[in-house]
């Protein structure tokens, strides 16, 4: 309890000492500022202003009289100076040699589009050779008779045996090779030109058995837009010979590249099916 109390007391000391304190900064400043403030706002007496005017009788003017000024000396005329001595002449410049003419450059001739190769023709049948005729003879002079000698008896002439006569041929089958799958109008030009080179290209296998009703052998091969063969040509149909499709195989690889395809046709590839027959 007694702790309290002092704790109290200390704390009312406290307060009374911030209060005098705050008091007393209060009069400090009210005692400054009252003085200057009367001292700074106060208007100063105005000072009185004294005229002195004094009166005199205004002076004659005196006539003014013009001082004509001395006219200066005249200038000297100029001595004449010595003539300068002339400057060389340039010596003349040696004229240009005219320039030998360039030669004008022909433009180079533009390589002639190679021609395709065309197809060999077919061997045409050979005619048949005609027989040559046969020289006239003359008649025989006439010799002086002589007497007849008695005739001998000939043996009578044998008989040939008929030749056999050589048994037909058969005549080579025709080949063909041609576009199977339908392609669209804007490569009908385009086609033709593909048909020729693997015509061309294409060797007829020789000794090859083909049945009539299996005579065909289709092969399929992809081309790009330059003409170029993606991959390998696959042979899709066999003839009754394997060996009629693998010649077809081998010409399209002998005829490719191929023509570019036109301007019109917008795809970058297109799948071509080729038939090879023999009938």
């Amino acid at each position: 309890m007694q702790r309290l109390y002092q704790e109290y007391w200390k704390k009312n000391k406290d307060s009374r000492r911030i209060r005098q304190a705050f008091l007393f900064s209060i009069l400090f400043h009210i005692v400054i500022f009252v003085p200057f403030y009367f001292y700074k706002f106060k208007t100063p007496e105005p000072i009185p202003l004294v005229f002195q005017v004094s009166l005199e009788n205004p002076v004659p003017d005196k006539p003014i009289t013009q001082e004509t000024p001395p006219e200066p000396p005249k200038p000297e005329p100029p001595k004449p100076e010595p003539p300068k001595p002339e400057p060389p002449k340039p010596e003349p410049k040696p004229e240009p040699k005219p320039e030998p003419p360039k030669p004008e450059l022909k433009p180079e001739p533009k390589p002639e589009p190679k021609p395709e190769p065309k197809p060999e023709p077919k061997p045409e049948p050979k005619p048949e050779p005609k027989p040559k005729p046969k020289p006239e003879k003359k008649p025989p002079e006439e010799k002086p008779k002589e007497k007849p000698e008695p005739k001998k008896e000939q043996p009578p002439p044998k008989k040939q045996e008929p030749t056999p006569k050589p048994e037909p041929t058969a005549a080579p089958s025709a080949p063909k090779a041609q576009v199977a799958n339908p392609l669209p109008p804007e490569l009908e030009w385009w086609a033709r030109q593909v048909q020729r080179k693997i015509e061309y290209a294409w060797e007829i296998p020789s000794g090859v058995k083909i049945d009539k009703e299996n005579n065909v052998a289709e092969v399929s091969f992809w081309v790009n837009r330059n003409g170029e063969l993606i991959e390998q040509p696959v042979v899709t149909k066999q003839a009754s010979d394997p060996e009629l499709g693998a010649s077809g195989v081998r010409a399209i690889l002998l005829a490719a590249p191929f023509p570019r395809f036109p301007d019109g046709f917008n795809k970058d590839e297109q799948l071509v099916v080729y038939a090879f027959s023999l009938e």
